[in-house]
């Protein structure tokens, strides 16, 4: 049995709606966080401990350093970051790298010169958000009604 268009876009469109809306709070957050870490992040040297590169489904690749640096309290922070190839290849183990991480919370952090902003995830975001609007409301539209031919009088 074959679905009609009609039904793949009442399923589709709400769904690319909600994957939109949800891509745009993710891009906010992050913007909100760097906007934190801009006004409030404290500089702290960190010492790169790993690092690796994992293949994505479409044959890309994604850079990840993983980096150790020192709390409030004595207390060891190692996160991991994805970064672009050229920090990768410039951070060897046991390098130390600058991190600007929030006093509050040593976990929100992130290495100096590979700042993000979040406006990548928002603009994305915003695009699946107006394809999925734009899906929605063909499907759930009303069909325009065909006009009737006047019979002419003999």
């Amino acid at each position: 049995m074959a679905i009609s268009t009609k039904v793949k876009q009442m399923i589709i469109g709400p769904f690319l709606l909600l994957v939109g809306l949800v891509a745009i709070g993710a891009g906010i957050a992050e913007w909100i966080a760097a906007g934190k870490l801009k006004a409030e992040g404290v500089a702290t040297p960190a010492t790169v401990v790993d690092h690796r590169v994992t293949s994505t489904r479409k044959g890309g690749k994604t850079y990840k350093v993983t980096v150790q640096y020192p709390a409030g309290g004595g207390q060891m922070i190692r996160k991991e970051f994805d970064v672009s190839r050229s920090y990768y290849e410039s951070s060897p183990d046991g390098r130390t790298v600058p991190v600007r991480h929030l006093p509050s919370d040593p976990n929100v952090a992130e290495l100096v010169g590979e700042e993000t902003t979040g406006l990548a995830a928002l603009g994305v975001g915003a695009l699946i958000a107006i394809g999925g609007g734009f899906l929605t409301r063909l499907a759930f539209q009303k069909p325009a009604p065909v006009p009737q031919a006047n019979p002419v009088p003999l």
